[in-house]
């Protein structure tokens, strides 16, 4: 295209014999159409070609899965490939259960835990779903009653049928407005023996509605939704040993410092004053102040000179 300066562009060109400029023809604009077809094609052909088969991306999205991951997202050195299914040392735990505020317990099902040998991962479950009997919804009914505590426990070592319990408990309104849903979170040590027990009803949007002061209210079939998981241990805050230059914070200026042995704290001498680090220079200084006065007048008529009276004889 060619740029035309202004002051040609008031007027219409003209040609030598003198007949103004023919229009650019019609076909122009189909043939613009074709290239940019011609180079979206181009363009979807070196897509096409650059793209992986649908073959290869399922084998590579195979090998993906079969890789097997710790719990830091590291891939396993010798997982996957093939080799076989990873070994899972399964540990069962006899879950029991209260409806009589704690007077006795009874079997209410099995804990499962199942731990993978390579990357020592938990996977938690119940064996069996909870429904209550008929009995059981009468003891429901009576702990309504007075919003009494159920309690759940298990041995803390699966082993050992002589291990202590590990208890929780839970008001029975919190369960009977979740609907009966509940959460129970194991946390292990690395033998596989149970610390803590955390049992929670999770609110719903129904709880609100749910009523659980009347006993008569409770439905003809009562059955637990669970969920079991494991518990990671949280870190404890780090509190740190307060020196001895700091001061102590508001409220704690009268409360002795110690060590952590139990000790008492040495802290820093304060600097004795001027008076009590420079006595025995202030103290002469003093007393010679005070006793150099200046000296005393003449006695009244001693070392004058004579009077009259001294002819006399």
């Amino acid at each position: 295209l060619l740029l035309e300066s202004p002051r040609a562009s008031t007027r219409p060109r003209s040609s030598s014999a003198g007949r103004p400029r023919s229009p650019p023809p019609a076909c122009l604009a189909p043939m613009r159409a074709v290239s940019l077809l011609t180079l979206l094609a181009a363009f979807l052909a070196v897509a096409l070609v650059a793209q992986p088969s649908s073959a290869e991306e399922h084998e590579e999205h195979e090998d993906m899965f079969e890789m097997e991951i710790d719990a830091d997202g590291d891939v396993v050195a010798g997982g996957g490939g093939g080799g076989g299914a990873a070994q899972v040392e399964t540990t069962r735990y006899e879950l029991e259960h209260s409806l009589t505020q704690g007077r006795g317990f009874s079997s209410r099902g099995t804990v499962v835990v199942e731990t993978s040998t390579t990357t020592r991962q938990r996977l938690l479950r119940l064996d069996e779903k909870l429904t209550l009997t008929e009995q059981e919804r009468e003891s429901v009914r009576e702990l309504i009653e007075t919003n009494g505590l159920y309690q759940v426990r298990l041995r803390s070592s699966a082993s050992n049928s002589s291990s202590p319990y590990v208890l929780a408990a839970l008001r029975i309104c919190d369960l009977v407005k979740s609907g009966f849903k509940e959460e129970i979170k194991l946390l292990l040590d690395s033998t596989g023996a149970v610390l803590s027990l955390e049992y929670r009803a999770p609110a719903g949007v129904f709880s609100a509605k749910r009523e659980c002061s009347n006993p008569n209210s409770l439905p003809s079939t009562v059955a637990f939704s669970s969920a079991v998981a494991h518990l990671l241990p949280t870190p404890a805050q780090q509190i740190s040993i307060q020196p001895p230059n700091t001061p102590p914070p508001p409220g704690m200026q009268g409360v002795k410092a110690t060590n952590p042995d139990g000790t008492p704290m040495q802290g820093e001498q304060k600097q004795p004053g001027i008076l009590r680090k420079y006595w025995y220079i202030i103290l002469p200084l003093a007393l010679m102040i005070l006793t150099s006065g200046a000296e005393p007048p003449p006695q009244g008529g001693a070392g004058g000179a004579p009077t009259g009276g001294g002819a006399a004889r």
